[in-house]
């Protein structure tokens, strides 16, 4: 009886707090500047440089697949994957959550690693992308003769594990450099946090047995997934930012998403985000291969439904609460992807009439 009563109470908390999401995301993005502004499909003809700081658990190594099977087909862009290390000088996302404050003062440095890497792929030959894809020249001639300035003859697509980075503001810093289109795709965050849980489980880090146990004493367990961490990764670097993700955080979040993005999907969805990359960048992406994937993405089951499975419906409830900023996000990305999906697709009809 007391377990019933403690689910109870736990339920009403979730509905209390959704109605309270919903509530702070009509206050961060109102659904008139959704729908008449930022749901527009936004042509961008020759992009210099797309970026997809990509999510953990959320389609990413799928997304990066099908961006890199791009650039090795088509003539121009370069797939170029940015990966943190000693010697570029990185700091890798997870090291954020321990330490807001270390990586608000590094972003300025991140920015300049990432994008000079970037530059460098810019002005080298498709096949000398970097030593991540196996089998590549690493072209050590051609580097040594890159200029020190400047933005080379490539398109590169830019795929690495990064909080978003405010590229404006280095923009201004640095008359060579180039902001680039920012693409991104989510998950539900539920279930991107149970599949980050099992995926954990299954490397032996050290989590519980049940995953009850990470949303309400995570800090005894060094392998439990961080709760919300899609929103964490979208409010960005900022020292606002800060390491408990908050209503101001999920404001923040909120409001990056919808501005910041030029292409933005779902991975249960994946169809309308290629197609919207097609009609976005034309130069780069097919509309016939879009198509042709999204026909064929229809009906594609991931694996959240067999991970849901393994969880007692009590702990699907506690996951829910613990993650509900990261839930709310999702929703606001698939309303924003579909409108924009539309909107890319009506944009195809009225230049084939």
């Amino acid at each position: 009886m007391t377990g019933n009563l403690f689910y109870l109470l736990l339920l009403l908390v979730f509905c209390t707090q959704q109605v309270k999401l919903d509530n702070l995301l009509a206050q961060a993005v109102p659904k008139y500047h959704i729908e008449r502004e930022h749901g527009q499909c936004v042509i961008a003809k020759n992009p210099k440089w797309i970026l997809y700081n990509r999510i953990g658990k959320a389609g990413s190594t799928s997304v990066s697949k099908y961006l890199a099977r791009y650039a090795v087909k088509n003539a121009n862009p370069r797939y170029h994957e940015f990966v943190y290390s000693q010697e570029n000088g990185g700091v890798n996302d997870l090291e954020c959550w321990s330490s807001a404050q270390q990586c608000s003062a590094q972003e300025g440095n991140i920015a300049e690693r990432i994008w000079k890497s970037a530059r460098l792929a810019s002005h080298l030959p498709r096949g000398c992308a970097d030593p991540v894809i196996k089998g590549q020249n690493d072209c050590s001639e051609q580097k040594e003769n890159v200029p020190h300035s400047g933005w080379g003859p490539g398109s590169v697509i830019t795929s690495l594990h990064s909080f978003l980075v405010n590229w404006a503001e280095h923009q201004q810093a640095d008359k060579d450099f180039a902001t680039p289109a920012l693409i991104q795709v989510l998950r539900n965050g539920s279930d991107r946090y149970v599949s980050q849980y099992f995926f954990h489980k299954a490397m032996g880090l050290a989590v519980p047995d049940k995953i009850e146990h990470c949303i309400f004493d995570g800090e005894k367990y060094a392998g439990c997934p961080p709760l919300n961490y899609q929103t964490k990764y979208l409010c960005g670097y900022s020292a606002e930012c800060d390491n408990e993700v908050n209503d101001r955080v999920f404001l923040r979040a909120a409001h990056n998403l919808v501005t910041q993005y030029a292409v933005v999907g779902v991975i249960d969805h994946m169809g309308p985000f290629v197609e919207q990359l097609a009609a976005v960048f034309p130069s780069i992406f097919d509309r016939e291969e879009a198509h042709i994937f999204a026909a064929e993405s229809v009906g594609v089951k991931h694996n959240a439904e067999s991970e849901r499975e393994a969880i007692s419906a009590s702990a699907w409830r506690a996951v829910q609460e613990g993650n509900r900023y990261d839930d709310a996000l999702y929703l606001l990305a698939r309303k924003l992807s579909s409108l924009r999906h539309v909107r890319c697709l009506q944009s195809w009809d009225d230049q084939d009439q």
